[in-house]
């Protein structure tokens, strides 16, 4: 199956469809361990209630592979533009469409327990934690508005968790906004929007 997508085609009005994650993405947990650990002082082998589990043991969850899910999408030859996976830099990602679009992000999962943990256990601000980690969304589609429920039920059936995140928007600067939490993001950080 040949299929490259870089987003040339990317165009205001596109949709955003994002793929759940459960874990802490392998570039995250440099800063995870020195917020639990060195910080706020947990053990490795501590019990925490809230994630149901001990510590290394929510740090050394799997991270989710997206393959199945994308080659379903792909077999169908749905409108897809562009494929993201939210790792290092979390959804300033997306700004790396050969497209001059912004994506305007109106809906984002509530996050996995690890990831307010984390925050709170290190003094993360809001802006740090969407640079760094996936913040429950793993993978991001975008695809024209005709074809967001299908990607969305497809991704279900593969087993992950999906839905609308935003869409596309004409902005020359690549600029990322995550409405839910007033941050815009531009050159590799987010700002209060």
């Amino acid at each position: 199956m040949e299929a490259i997508l870089t987003g040339e085609g990317v165009e205001p009005g596109d949709i955003i469809v994002g793929l759940g994650s459960s874990v802490i993405h392998s570039n995250g947990l440099t800063l995870a361990r020195e917020a639990l650990l060195s910080r706020a002082g947990y053990r490795i082998d501590q019990h925490v209630p809230e994630l149901g589990r001990t510590v290394g043991e929510e740090l050394l969850k799997p991270t989710l592979i997206y393959v199945r899910a994308i080659l379903a999408l792909l077999k169908e030859r749905l409108p897809l533009k562009a494929l993201f996976h939210i790792t290092g830099e979390g959804f300033l990602n997306l700004a790396r469409v050969k497209s001059p679009v912004g994506f305007r992000i109106e809906a984002l999962p509530e996050p996995p327990a690890i990831f307010p943990l984390v925050q709170r256990a290190g003094g993360v601000s809001d802006a740090e934690m969407y640079r760094v980690f996936n913040m429950g969304v793993g993978f991001c589609v975008i695809v024209t508005p005709d074809g967001a429920d299908r990607v969305t039920q497809l991704a279900e059936a593969s087993g992950f968790a999906a839905q609308r995140l935003g869409h596309c928007v004409e902005d020359p600067g690549r600029r990322v906004w995550l409405e839910p939490k007033d941050l815009v993001g531009k050159d590799g950080k987010f700002f209060p929007a």
